[in-house]
């Protein structure tokens, strides 16, 4: 597992894509979790969402950084995709704002 990777995962009786965040040194560990942002249909154009639609040319919608969280890594099992260094960064971006962390 690899952070920006995204997984299809069961998630809340429904089937939800997510984005893996998480340092690479914790997805590499023995800890149970890793953390995530979900990806949606839809976003609104809030600069804590990310658009994949130019990226993947798939309908996966936005990641929505306001919305994070943790998912067991046993859950994480099927890998769809992988994001690439610029959209990445648009995510690490995303997400300093949805923290409210300076930037770096």
């Amino acid at each position: 597992m690899k952070r920006g990777e995204i997984y299809r995962v069961e998630h809340n009786g429904r089937t939800t894509l997510f984005v893996v965040l998480s340092r690479q040194a914790l997805c590499d560990s023995a800890h149970a979790t890793v953390i995530c942002a979900p990806i949606l249909e839809t976003g609104i154009g809030l600069s804590t969402q990310v658009e994949l639609r130019a990226e993947t040319g798939a309908t996966w919608g936005c990641i929505h950084l306001d919305a994070l969280t943790s998912l067991p890594k046993s859950l994480l099992t099927d890998c769809v995709a992988v994001l690439s260094p610029r959209k990445l960064a648009e995510v690490e971006q995303a997400l300093r704002v949805a923290l409210d962390l300076p930037d770096s």
